[in-house]
Parts: C-alpha cells; structure tokens; sequence
C-alpha cells in the first residue's frame, strides 16, 4: 500500500453530511471524516482512513493525503506509528506487538515515509530508531540507537547495513556494547566496525576497536584490550585471521610477559616476538627471537631472571 493518496473523487457510494463524507472504494478501503466544500470533496482535516486488510490511519489529512500528526496501525503486524506524517518522513513513536500482547519493538523511529507502506526487498525501512528490541521470550535484544536499513520484525534471510550506538543482547546475555556498524547478509555479518565492548558468557572478552571482522571467519583487525577470564590476554594493535594473529602491543600468558612486535600461529606452532620478554615480571629475553615447539632461535640477550644479570648475548639457539 502506498501512503501517497491521490486526490479521491468519488469511485464508489458515499454519504454526505455537511463536511463529512463517509467515502468507500472500489478497492474496498473506506475514509470517514471531514473533506473539503468544493465539489464532491477531498480527504480534508480530520478523519479516519481504513484499509481493506484493517491497517487504520487516524489523523490529519491535507490535499488527500496523510499529513500531519496521527496514528497508523497495522493489523497483520501489529505495528503502532503514533507521530508526525510529513511528505517524506515519519517521526514518532513506534511500537509491536506480538500476538499476545507483549510488547516486542519500543522507542523512537524517523524514517522515510514510502517506507512503511512499501517494504523494499530485505524488509527494511531507512532511518533511525532508538529504543529496545525484544526477542519472542521477552529478552532484550537492543538497547540503543539504530541507524540505516532498520530491518522490519525479522532478522534473517536479509541483506542490509546499519549502525548501533548502545547494546546488543543474545538470549538475555549481553553480547556487546558501543558504536558498531553491520553489514549483515542472509543473517551473518559480512562486515563489522566500531569500537566498544564484546562479552562472552557475561565475561567481558574484547574492549577496542574493530576493524573489518566477519562472522565465522575469525578475522577482523583490533586496537585495544583482549580478555581471558577476566584477566588482559593482548593489548596493543593486532591482525587476527582465524589461528594466526600478529602486531605490536604486549600479550600475557600466565605469569609470562611479551611486550613488542608480536606473532602468533597456532597452527604451526610458530611464535615470534621482538622485543622483551617477561617471567613474574622479571626480564629474561631481549631482542629478535623465534619460536618452534620447544626450539628458539634469534639474535639478542638472556638474563637471569633472579640477579637480573645477561647470561647469554648475541645469537642464541636451543
């Protein structure tokens, strides 16, 4: 259905008295209200438009069309616009329900105006939002401001691009919190930037910025701060592509230290680091080394982490 009413003349039966009309059409969509003096009269002041599958605007009409504040609701979907109606763009609350009642979708919504008559093809409109968003269990599932493609109920099987400024939930559990942008394409991310906070099983797992991380691929570029059970795992600048990762920062590994340039591949038990290394906050390692298995090699310093003393310099392999 399209929100830009042409002027209606009359198509089928109408009843007049004075300037109020009921006019009913021949598409089965029926108006009730007040029109204009000339003629057989317009959609003019105030009145109710009802279509014929029982999605219901009451408001302000002007030249035919809605314009002005009111409310639209929708039968099938159980959505509530209740707002400003402009030419172009909505502005107001917005609110869903699901079949029992419960509340699903709650906030703030600015949207262009075709598009809560006329879903493009990922059932999405364009604009922002900013409230909560519930799961079917009553879970939040958004806390924050949405904007860009703001998808319509369903989150799957689309393909659209936002942004989130606030808190994503999975299940209850909060997954993430900050300004994120998506690119989501038939449910999984194909691209992820921002910076914030990511929880794992309510621990709090990364806290930086990312860059360009893909779901399932475990590759994306970081800046800042990785955890392990709640403890600084790296903080630095860092390249993850599934088991490899490489950058500049420090790592911590129980009571062992890198601080430098550091690389990792875990698949091939390769682990380089050039810069210092650290035991219960000891030097014991200075310079350019590689690591295989058991087996290093390298250019720089050993120390004796007790006197502090260099007991080996130069190059080094054992």
């Amino acid at each position: 259905m399209r929100l830009k009413l042409i002027i209606l003349m009359v198509l089928g039966v109408f009843i007049l008295s004075g300037c109020h009309k009921t006019i009913k059409l021949d598409n089965g969509d029926k108006y009730i209200g007040e029109v204009t003096k000339l003629g057989f009269g317009e959609m003019e002041g105030q009145g109710e438009y009802i279509y014929k599958n029982g999605d219901k605007y009451t408001g302000d009409f002007k030249q035919g069309e809605f314009l002005g504040k009111g409310v639209l609701t929708t039968k099938e979907t159980n959505e509530k616009y209740d707002g400003n109606f402009g030419k172009e763009e909505f502005e107001g609350k917005y609110v869903v329900e699901d079949g029992d009642g419960n509340i699903v979708t709650n906030g703030d919504l600015k949207c262009d105006i075709d598009s809560l008559f006329e879903s493009d093809e990922n059932n999405t409109f364009n604009g922002s939002f900013k409230g909560k968003i519930y799961d079917e269990n009553g879970n939040e599932e958004i806390d924050g401001t949405i904007e860009g493609d703001i998808p319509l109920n369903e989150y799957e099987d689309v393909s659209y691009e936002f942004s989130l400024d606030g808190k994503l939930y999975e299940e209850g559990d909060l997954v993430s919190e900050g300004n994120f942008k998506y690119k989501i394409k038939n449910g999984e991310i194909l691209d992820l930037n921002g910076e914030g906070k990511f929880y794992d099983d309510n621990k709090l797992l990364i806290d930086g910025k990312i860059i360009g991380a893909i779901e399932n691929e475990d590759k994306f570029d970081f800046d800042g701060k990785m955890y392990e059970d709640g403890k600084v795992f790296l903080d630095g600048k860092f390249k993850f592509d599934d088991l490899f990762f490489e950058g500049n920062g420090t790592m911590i590994d129980g009571v062992n230290k890198m601080v430098g340039d550091i690389y990792a591949d875990d698949e091939n038990d390769i682990f380089k680091i050039k810069g210092k290394m650290y035991e219960s906050d000891k030097i014991f390692l200075d310079g350019d080394f590689t690591f295989k298995g058991e087996s290093c090699t390298g250019t720089g310093k050993i120390y004796d982490i007790d006197t502090g003393e260099v007991v080996q310099e130069g190059d080094i392999s054992y």
